[in-house]
């Protein structure tokens, strides 16, 4: 993506600064492996002029951070159903109008919310389209004719045990229904069927169908495609070493970035009320 620089360039550059980095305005367009170079596109102001022109970077050794793909074709009709029949998603930002069209539509029945297997983008946004649901619903008060339900297919509500109790509580609070180790596998969106495929705690594998009126899925993801057929891919695409480990290590990236946001939105806090201070002594 491209740097915000209205509303993030002094975290960038603070950032960039600590750790003796340097950020370039726009995005990565291509890449010349024959020069070494990187091939930085140009950037554009709201209006649509040029700002800064392409750009080529040389560099000696490149780390590529490509992020992940949206895998639709891996659930069985969901592309074929995906924004009608009651089908939403909000991982498709063309279909999130369709998802609030859906949840304020709803007049009660059941409302599925799914979760697939990791590693995906944003890990809390299955759960909080789930929150966001169940409040309104609350609001309209029709929560007493709603079964909601969160399909998850791991054996965990996060990732991070620490934060799994809270989130538990949470979907207590709104009577979300949590099921464990279910991955959606197929939907039938004129019949409003989605087809989860279940394992028990002995290993055991089943395929359960469950009617739906509103069903919210978050979409397998994948490595993209030139990560998946290059040589330093694994058998499940992704690119591992012996000692290295991608996705934590991409996950601790992110971590260590909003600390860091964290922090410094603490210090500006800590500016503005030191100025109010000097502001109220002046009186």
């Amino acid at each position: 993506g491209s740097l915000d620089a209205s509303a993030n360039e002094i975290s960038y550059r603070a950032h960039a600064r600590k750790h003796h980095y340097e950020f370039q305005l726009g995005r990565m367009n291509g890449l010349d492996r024959g020069s070494r170079e990187v091939i930085i596109a140009p950037f554009q102001d709201d209006d649509g002029n040029e700002v800064v022109p392409e750009r080529r970077i040389g560099y000696d050794t490149l780390v590529v951070t490509p992020g992940l793909k949206l895998n639709w074709d891996k659930i069985e009709g969901l592309r074929e159903t995906l924004g009608r029949n009651g089908v939403c998603s909000n991982y498709d930002p063309s279909l999130a109008e369709y998802t609030w069209q859906c949840i304020r539509k709803f007049q009660g029945g059941k409302a599925f919310f799914t979760q697939p297997p990791a590693p995906i983008k944003c890990a809390g946004a299955p759960q909080k389209i789930a929150y966001l649901a169940a409040d309104y619903f609350r609001k309209k008060q029709i929560s007493s004719q709603c079964e909601l339900r969160f399909y998850a297919a791991s054996g965990a509500l996060f990732s991070v045990p620490d934060f799994v109790p809270y989130l538990e509580k949470v979907a207590r609070g709104y009577n979300i229904g949590l099921l464990m180790n279910h991955n959606l596998v197929a939907v039938n969106g004129d019949k409003k069927e989605a087809t989860f495929r279940f394992t028990d705690s002995d290993g055991v594998i089943q395929e359960i169908t469950e009617s739906f009126d509103l069903l919210h899925v978050t979409p397998p993801q994948c490595a993209p495609d030139f990560v998946k057929n290059s040589p330093l891919a694994n058998a499940d695409g992704y690119v591992t070493y012996s000692n290295v480990n991608a996705i934590i290590e991409m996950m601790d990236m992110k971590e260590a970035e909003r600390s860091f946001s964290a922090g410094l939105r603490t210090f500006d806090q800590a500016r503005d009320m030191f100025m109010r201070t000097l502001d109220l002594l002046r009186r």
